[in-house]
């Protein structure tokens, strides 16, 4: 169940992505090394992140994930290989927090999506996950935070 859901509205933020459009089966082992190749790309160009990791889905499919996998950056990025510079785009959006493991995100969205049929919002198609607090920092899963967004039609 996600925590405090708000509406609100967020800003365009440049990212360093890699756009990924994959079964649904194959997401966990794309996305690790996805992230991998952007931190390379990012040191190689001598650059970081400016924010921590986000999953920005561009359109919901059934069988597919059509997404990018993606850092914030403030400075110029070089296109390389599979690495491209986007953006998560500006926009009405709804915002709650998931806590835990990410195999219960699931339920979270669909907790979100309840609230927001509740509050009479129409989602626009796309969404983002940003994991503010995940395993890299070696925290225990309960102490996890993703920010789920989902934008919304104004």
């Amino acid at each position: 169940m996600p925590h405090s859901p708000v509406i609100e509205r967020s800003e365009t933020y440049a990212t360093a992505a890699i756009p990924l459009r994959i079964p649904r089966a194959e997401m966990m082992a794309s996305f690790g090394s996805a992230v991998h190749e952007l931190l390379a790309t990012l040191a190689a160009q001598g650059l970081a992140p400016s924010g921590p990791l986000v999953a920005y889905h561009r359109r919901p499919e059934p069988e597919l994930f059509d997404f990018e996998v993606a850092f914030p950056v403030s400075g110029a990025l070089t296109p390389t290989g599979r690495v491209v510079a986007s953006t998560v785009p500006a926009g009405t959006v709804a915002v709650a927090v998931h806590k835990g493991e990410y195999d219960s995100i699931a339920e979270s969205w669909k907790a979100l999506d309840a609230w927001l049929a509740e509050q009479g919002r129409t989602p626009a198609g796309d969404f983002w996950e940003v994991y503010s607090v995940g395993p890299e920092e070696g925290r225990d899963p309960s102490e996890w935070r993703t920010l789920l967004h989902r934008r919304l039609r104004d």
